[in-house]
C-alpha cells in the first residue's frame, strides 16, 4: 500500500519498533518516564502524524476485507467499511474521533514474531459522571508495536478519550510503553509454545531431542 514505506520510516526514526533499538535489548530509559514500574509513556513528536495513522487504517482496512486464515475476527458492517475506505482512499484520516488509534510500545525486546489482528472488548472505568464502557476494539501487533483501533460507535459515553494519545491529532504524540516481560504479548507466546508442544509434541521432542515429557521439565 502507498503508506507503508514511509510509515515505516518514521516508526523506526520513532523508534517504535525493535528494529529501531539497534545492538540493545531495550529502549534507552531515559526516553520514557515510568510513573509506576510496569506503564510508563514516551512524549514523541512527528511532523507526519496524518501519514501514521493514514498508515494504521489501511492495515485495519485490509484485515477486514480479505479471506485469509487469522484475519476473520476483524469485521465491519458494510456502513463502516465504506467509511474506512474512503479515508484510506481519499488520503483524509477524517474525522479523528472515528475509528481512534493509540499505540503501546514494547520497550525490552523479546524474541521476533509474528501476530494475526484480534478483535475484543476492552472496559474502560467509569470517570467523571460517565458510566463504564465496553468498547469494541481491534489490536494489531508487529515487532513490538502494539496498535488498537477503538469502533467509537460502541462507546456510548459521547467522551472523545484520547487527546494526544491518539495517532493523527498533532505532531505530538504519546505512547504507552512497558516491558516485554510479563505482557500480553509475552503470555501470548508462552501460549502458542504450549500449544504446539502439546499438539506436535513428538516433532518437537525430536527438535529439541527432548527423552523426556517437555511438561515434566
Amino acid at each position: 500500500m502507498r503508506y507503508d514505506d514511509r510509515a515505516i520510516v518514521e516508526l523506526r526514526c520513532l523508534k517504535l519498533l525493535w528494529e529501531s533499538f539497534g545492538e540493545t535489548d531495550r529502549l534507552d530509559g531515559s526516553e520514557i518516564e515510568w510513573p509506576v514500574p510496569e506503564w510508563g509513556f514516551r512524549r514523541l513528536k512527528t511532523p507526519h502524524f496524518k501519514l501514521l495513522r493514514l498508515f494504521f487504517l489501511s492495515l485495519f482496512w485490509r484485515a477486514a476485507i480479505t479471506k485469509l486464515p487469522g484475519f476473520t475476527s476483524i469485521t465491519l458492517s458494510d456502513i463502516r467499511l465504506e467509511v474506512l475506505r474512503r479515508m484510506v482512499a481519499d488520503g483524509d484520516p477524517e474525522p479523528q474521533t472515528v475509528f481512534p488509534i493509540t499505540l503501546t510500545q514494547l520497550a525490552t525486546r523479546g524474541p521476533w514474531h509474528t501476530a494475526s489482528p484480534t478483535a475484543d472488548y476492552v472496559t474502560y472505568e467509569a470517570v467523571d459522571g460517565v458510566p463504564e464502557q465496553q468498547v469494541r476494539s481491534f489490536r494489531f501487533y508487529f515487532d513490538g508495536l502494539i496498535a488498537r483501533i477503538d469502533d467509537e460507535e460502541t462507546d456510548t459515553s459521547g467522551v472523545d478519550r484520547w487527546s494526544h494519545a491518539a495517532v493523527g491529532r498533532s505532531e505530538d504524540l504519546f505512547v504507552m510503553a512497558r516491558p516485554f516481560e510479563g505482557s500480553r504479548q509475552s503470555e501470548r507466546i508462552e501460549s502458542l509454545i504450549r500449544a504446539t508442544e502439546k499438539s506436535h509434541l513428538g516433532a518437537v521432542a525430536r527438535i529439541f531431542g527432548w527423552h523426556r515429557n517437555p511438561d515434566q521439565s
